[in-house]
Formats: structure tokens, sequence, C-alpha cells
């Protein structure tokens, strides 16, 4: 992989290098197999899931040294085709598709927040950088605090 990761601009949307794509679709997939993640049926665990990821992108980000705007427009990109992988995966009923997507979508600024002022910034001060965090059917993360 280049020192620099490059951004190409078309039609005000900024996308990401087709390799540093791929590399996140693997730790995608590699998280959910980590997870034993099944059919996923509740929006808190989709949350749960779509954080641990995004978390796991801000530390693969971090350690190629991106500005923060440039991991935000990451971010951005990748964390809706999550749930383009989770159906591929057949994790997610077809059904729940649109309104599983739509959802992650309207919450990116969120989670960006969560991932980057509050998990990233807990793991500089333990100085430990746990790349998994456990995911349990029970995980609610209160949306509301924000």
């Amino acid at each position: 992989m280049t020192d620099k990761i490059e951004f190409i601009e078309a039609s005000e949307e900024s996308f990401v290098h087709e390799e540093l794509e791929n590399e996140m679709e693997k730790l995608i997939e590699k998280t959910i197999e980590d997870e034993k993640i099944e059919l996923i049926e509740d929006k808190n665990l989709l949350y749960g899931i779509v954080l641990n990821l995004g978390r796991k992108i801000m530390h693969y980000m971090d350690d190629n040294e991106l500005s923060f705007q440039e991991k935000t427009e990451l971010i951005s990109f990748i964390l809706p085709k999550i749930v383009d992988v989770l159906v591929h995966k057949e994790l997610i009923a077809e059904e729940n598709v649109s309104e599983y997507k739509e959802f992650i979508e309207m919450s990116v600024p969120q989670i960006i927040f969560i991932i980057d002022m509050v998990v990233t910034k807990i793991d500089e001060i333990d100085g430990v950088r746990d790349d998994k965090l456990q995911i349990s059917e029970n995980c609610h993360i209160p949306c509301s605090i924000l």
C-alpha cells in the first residue's frame, strides 16, 4: 500500500482508492466471521456492529496518518456499504435492507462522532488498542445521549 492514500474528486463526492475499499471489505468480512454474527433482526445490534467496524476502520486510518477530513470522507463512504456486505452474506433479511441502509446512512455523523471523539480517545488514554470489541444481541447504544 502506498504511503499516502489517494482520493479522487468526482462530482462533489470523494471516492476512495479501490485498494483501500477492498481492504475495508475484507475487514468487514473478517469482523463478521470473528464475531460469529448471525441473522441481524435488530437495529441496536446493527448499530453495534457498525460502531465496531467503524472503530477498526478508524484505527486503520490512524495507521495511515490520514487527516480528520479524509477519515470522515472515508467513513461516510464505507459505513453504508456495511449493509451491502451483510446482505451479500445473507445476514440481513431482504425486507429489512432499505430500512437498515437508511438507518445507517442517517447515523453516519453520530457514528463518526462516537468513534473519533469517544472510542478512539479512550483507546489512547488506556494505551490499549483492542480491535476486538464484544458485540452481543443485548448491545444497546443510547443514541439519545447525542
